[in-house]
């Protein structure tokens, strides 16, 4: 037992790493996703008519009718009622009322919407449940709908909560994985040794591998050399190819992607992710959405896995290319594209299956070899400068 719990304190900097990034994205999902599309607050209200008269578009169109009404026969000494624009088609549809008894009604709506309506000097300064109760207070004395609960968070998941069962999730699987190699002595088979420092490992299953992939961090030479292919990515960024399905475009960014994840490894491929990710949202703008970063994160673990100190195949590239492609891009880009705007299931599976699958198949082929391709061809060069090995350079194959 001393000598695991030894090596698992040599381990002690990536376990560090893997519990923050597993903590980052248990919370970022949990708030960005998950809370953001479920969550709901919910009041309690009495009204002697059918409450679809006031929870509706046409209702809430009234509302802001009689408040306009309000606000242009004011008298000296009252004060104007102001609200910015509201989208009421969102807020409607998101409304769900319930019957608790005679004229009673629990009434509830989806939370993202009051943090992205009723945008006035003081509610900006309010979030969550506040926010919601001091402009449905306000709005609903416009009617004869009385509030009679307090205002309520439902179908909330506790981000910290979320966080910390993700890192002590992961942190388990790493020691039990560690734990098991240590015990079945698989580490002078798990790789061959080729020169000082210089492994080709066979699988990614290996201590020794994430060490090498952690180390790179403490390179000078390496980080200069990420800054600058990682420069070279963000241009590509920059420059999307029309595909000819919808709004997706082609882009040659994932090259550079994967040359970096091959060079330095996945823990560098999921760094370089979500850097890109978030400086990409920084010079688009629009509206930021997590799914994209973990995408991103993901198709940079990927790439590392399927290159980092191994041989190159045709065969990596396209497995690579097809996780990226079917999974990442098809599955989660789909899910994300709908919660992004709002799509039912049906929509988002159309979008799915008649947008998305076709050009990511389509393209599978093309991309794969270009990346083989481009591979094969910057190693030679790569290899003078000895941060890949030499075996690997000279050993590119198609299978």
């Amino acid at each position: 037992m001393k000598n695991y719990l030894s090596k698992l304190f040599k381990l002690k900097g990536m376990l560090i790493v893997f519990a923050f990034t597993a903590f980052l994205l248990g919370y970022l999902i949990t708030s960005l996703a998950i809370n953001d599309n479920n969550a709901r607050y919910s009041f309690d209200v009495k009204y002697d008519g059918d409450p679809y008269e006031v929870f509706s578009v046409d209702g809430l169109n009234q509302i802001f009718d009689d408040i306009s009404e309000y606000n242009a026969n004011l008298k000296e000494g009252q004060s104007k009622v102001t609200y910015a624009k509201v989208d009421y088609d969102s807020i409607a549809k998101s409304f769900k009322i319930e019957e608790l008894g005679e004229n009673t009604y629990r009434v509830s709506l989806k939370a993202k919407y009051i943090a992205t309506n009723f945008n006035t000097s003081k509610l900006k300064l309010q979030y969550g449940v506040d926010r919601c109760e001091t402009a449905f207070t306000k709005l609903l004395k416009f009617t004869d709908v009385e509030i009679i609960s307090d205002f309520k968070q439902i179908d909330y998941i506790n981000p910290y909560m979320a966080g910390g069962i993700s890192t002590i999730s992961v942190l388990f699987i790493l020691i039990v994985i560690i734990l098991i190699l240590e015990r079945k002595k698989k580490l002078e088979n798990a790789f061959v040794d080729i020169s000082d420092n210089q492994l080709i490992f066979r699988t990614p299953f290996h201590i020794s591998y994430w060490k090498f992939a952690k180390n790179i961090f403490k390179n000078v030479k390496s980080l200069t050399l990420i800054s600058i292919l990682f420069a070279m990515m963000l241009v590509c960024k920059l420059i999307p190819i029309p595909s000819g399905f919808g709004s997706l475009g082609l882009s040659f960014t994932y090259l550079f992607f994967s040359i970096i994840s091959m060079l330095y490894g996945p823990l560098c491929g999921i760094m370089i992710g979500v850097l890109s990710d978030t400086i990409g949202f920084l010079m688009d703008g629009g509206i930021y959405m997590f799914g994209y970063t973990l995408n991103a994160m993901l198709s940079g673990f990927a790439y590392g896995i399927a290159f980092y100190k191994t041989k190159i195949t045709f065969g990596k590239c396209l497995y690579a290319r097809l996780f990226v492609n079917l999974f990442v891009n098809v599955l989660l880009g789909s899910i994300w594209w709908g919660m992004l705007n709002d799509f039912t299931k049906d929509a988002t599976f159309t979008y799915m299956i008649f947008i998305s699958l076709p050009k990511n198949i389509i393209y599978l082929l093309p991309q794969s070899l270009l990346l083989f391709i481009v591979l094969k061809a910057v190693l030679r060069p790569i290899r003078s400068l000895n941060i890949v090995d030499e075996r690997i350079c000279d050993n590119v194959s198609l299978f």
